[in-house]
């Protein structure tokens, strides 16, 4: 089942009010933020990072924020910490291709870290496993559903 069939179904069954936006093909989250005409800080990115050679986590951030990588190590209280490698992502989400991963880590039983500031916003707008489709939906929905770990850990650029 495509990804976007999956975030549907699960968006309709939790009965979440959310909206599909369709643009031309975008490969970063600043971009999309772009084509859709919609604020940095509202449009999320997923991370997936790689602690302690084998613990796997995704870091769900604005589009206009980076990862302060110590800061993330404190949280997870890792020795070593960094991006995973593009075989990994695929390996975790073989679904969809690389650096379109909804911000939904629970779906493959990865921990969901979410940067405090997205919670500030009312909705959230994500990549939906493509790199032409994104949703958007209300915040609080997102955090019922997905139930991340709210913390500090990206800086804006």
């Amino acid at each position: 089942m495509a990804v976007m069939s999956q975030l549907e179904e699960l968006l309709e069954e939790a009965k979440v009010k959310y909206e599909v936006l369709q643009h031309p093909a975008r490969y970063t989250a600043m971009e999309i933020a772009g084509a859709q005409h919609i604020p940095g800080d509202s449009m999320a990115k997923s991370v997936i990072l790689r602690w302690d050679d084998d613990q796997y986590c995704m870091a769900v951030l604005p589009a206009t924020h980076l990862i302060d990588f110590d800061k993330m190590s404190e949280i997870l209280d890792a020795d070593e910490i960094e991006l995973a490698t593009e075989d990994e992502i695929q390996d975790l989400f073989p679904e969809c291709p690389c650096g379109s991963e909804p911000p939904f880590g629970n779906w493959h039983n990865l921990p969901v870290y979410v940067d405090r500031v997205l919670s500030e916003n009312k909705t959230i707008t994500f990549n939906a496993g493509s790199f032409t489709d994104t949703v958007r939906m209300n915040w609080n929905d997102y955090e019922d559903l997905v139930q991340p770990k709210l913390r500090s850990f990206s800086q804006h650029v």
